[in-house]
């Protein structure tokens, strides 16, 4: 459960960093889109979809190693195990994959995702589209 939790926390931290970024990077093209007359609605939604589109890769991934990496890790903790005590060990699991858990994680996922997604809003209010193209002179 502590590595389904690890992989949740990356996650979020990715997202969050990757709506951070992309706004940055596109502050010129927002500034642009303003001044053509575009709405900071219409441009967040933009940032919102892709943000959430990113999300939902994030879930698959985490998904699949959640489910595929368990097995890995479980090995090298029986082999670390046996290797202490000295003894073989068959048929156990030290770590359980949990159906129930993954689907509440990654529901959280998506979930903090979807409002993370609002972040860009906050931010495309701020910016002005004279004072970015006449710093782009």
């Amino acid at each position: 459960m502590l590595f389904e939790y690890i992989l949740l926390i990356l996650a979020l931290v990715y997202i969050v960093n990757y709506g951070i970024r992309s706004i940055t990077k596109h502050r010129y093209q927002i500034g642009i889109i303003k001044s053509l007359g575009g709405s900071s609605l219409n441009i967040s939604s933009i940032f919102s979809i892709k943000t959430i589109i990113v999300g939902f890769f994030i879930c698959i991934v985490s998904y699949f190693g959640m489910v595929y990496l368990n097995g890995l890790a479980n090995d090298i903790l029986i082999e670390s195990f046996e290797a202490f005590i000295n003894r073989k060990i068959y048929n156990i699991d030290i770590i359980k994959v949990r159906y129930d858990i993954i689907a509440i994680d990654l529901t959280l996922v998506m979930l903090i995702t979807a409002i993370s997604s609002f972040a860009p809003i906050l931010v495309l209010r701020k910016i002005k589209p004279a004072y970015i193209l006449k710093a782009k002179e």
